[in-house]
């Protein structure tokens, strides 16, 4: 028997955790108010948000690029001051595309601010984040640091 994702309506099996698709702690029972329905992309968002991602410059990297290089690779500590330098110096921009890892990224920075600034202890798969945050276009979103 499959159960199905309250949040976007994926199908997942009864022993899993979490969901495949949005991420959510599957656990975690919090009552929240009912979650807005996810959005059915058209073909031209679709398009505009691959015009977005393609006008993301050489002065921007991506958080999965981040990512991928804290995975794949050593992530050294020359390498990482060097990334910090460049993003507070104002050289690059962090930036986000439409992928999985970029989203649970902006998922993970949003439950950061709102645990600091609202005293609260969330996870970036907690229910009150992912069903906030689920579906935000964030194709093509740079964040300036200096």
């Amino acid at each position: 028997m499959e159960n199905i994702c309250e949040i976007c309506g994926f199908k997942y099996p009864p022993e899993a955790h979490y969901c495949g698709k949005c991420g959510v702690d599957l656990t975690d029972k919090t009552e929240l108010q009912p979650p807005a329905n996810p959005k059915k992309e058209s073909k031209q968002s679709k398009k505009r948000n691959a015009t977005k991602d393609t006008r993301l410059n050489e002065n921007v990297i991506k958080w999965c690029e981040i990512h991928a290089v804290m995975t794949w690779h050593e992530m050294t500590f020359p390498f990482f001051l060097n990334l910090v330098l460049l993003f507070a110096e104002g050289k690059k921009d962090l930036g986000f595309c439409d992928c999985a890892v970029c989203n649970l990224g902006y998922r993970e920075l949003q439950t950061t601010i709102i645990n600091l600034t609202e005293k609260k202890k969330l996870k970036p798969s907690s229910r009150e984040i992912v069903s906030k945050y689920h579906g935000a276009d964030i194709a093509g979103m740079k964040i300036h640091f200096p």
